[in-house]
């Protein structure tokens, strides 16, 4: 007669105590961390263009700015400005 595993074999019934468990214990998921970098390079790459642009622009004046009444009497330095009566 061939000798088979019995249930109440000690060594059988470790290993299928162990396999039980297994299946019993959640799935182990890894977390990711490209995305996380991928996310973090795109925005400090976005950020340096940004500051890039904000350093090298010119500035911007929105509206004229009026002479100053030292500059119309002719009391000033520099050269007299256009349209201005001497």
């Amino acid at each position: 007669m061939p000798q088979t595993e019995s249930i109440h074999s000690p060594d059988g019934f470790g290993r299928a105590l162990v396999r039980a468990r297994d299946y019993l214990e959640p799935p182990t998921r890894r977390e990711r961390v490209w995305p996380v970098l991928a996310a973090a390079t795109a925005f400090a790459i976005s950020s340096m263009i940004f500051v890039f642009a904000a350093v090298t622009a010119p500035s911007v004046t929105l509206t004229h700015l009026a002479p100053s009444p030292a500059s119309l009497s002719g009391d000033s330095l520099g050269p007299p400005l256009a349209g201005a009566v001497n």
